[in-house]
């Protein structure tokens, strides 16, 4: 985690989940909030330079992938640098917020690796499990979605446990074995 390097401004939304998400990278990170009123806008705002990170909701326990804003990462070239969950409502429901930049073109070893692979719908992606965990990169979760209708092909997001696995190790088996698979986030995981 990039510890206290210059204050950056953050875009977010002006609720309390958003806030509490904000004072937890706060404590990491040095961070100016800048109030946006939707996600396309804070995405913008990232993609445009205006703001140094944004801070969207991701994954939730209701719901697991909240579609609509990953499609925005994608949209707007976005990387994950930092995730932190919050508890939201009455205590039941967990929310998992990502800290999000542009233009991230190396990233810090951190706990987590998300991916995206595009495939066949008849392709079994077990094998690539198989040889990830081979190599000490755990399969955490995975989200499969339509690219559309009429698609025989699909987009899955592949999230790995890595806090157990070598660097070196990692980005060997990613370029060799992976090399058409978009990272979405090498990152660490704030409390």
């Amino acid at each position: 985690i990039n510890y206290k390097l210059g204050v950056k401004t953050v875009s977010l939304m002006d609720n309390l989940y958003s806030k509490n998400a904000f004072q937890l990278f706060c404590k990491h990170y040095s961070l100016r909030a800048d109030y946006e009123n939707t996600f396309i806008s804070m995405c913008e705002a990232v993609y445009s330079e205006r703001s140094s990170y944004a801070i969207l909701p991701l994954f939730n326990t209701v719901d697991g992938l909240i579609t609509s804003v990953y499609k925005l990462i994608q949209r707007y070239e976005l990387k994950i640098v930092a995730s932190t969950k919050v508890i939201v409502g009455n205590g039941d429901t967990e929310t998992e917020f990502v800290l999000v930049t542009h233009n991230k073109s190396s990233f810090d070893f951190g706990e987590r690796l998300i991916i995206s692979i595009t495939h066949n719908y008849g392709e079994d992606i077990i094998d690539l499990m198989t040889a990830l965990s081979s190599v000490g990169i755990c399969p955490h979760t995975i989200n499969t979605l339509p690219l559309s209708y009429t698609d025989d092909r699909c987009e899955s997001l592949i999230t790995f446990d890595i806090s157990s696995c070598d660097s070196d190790t990692l980005y060997c088996f990613l370029k060799t074995a992976l090399p058409h698979a978009n990272i979405v986030g090498i990152y660490s995981i704030v409390k």
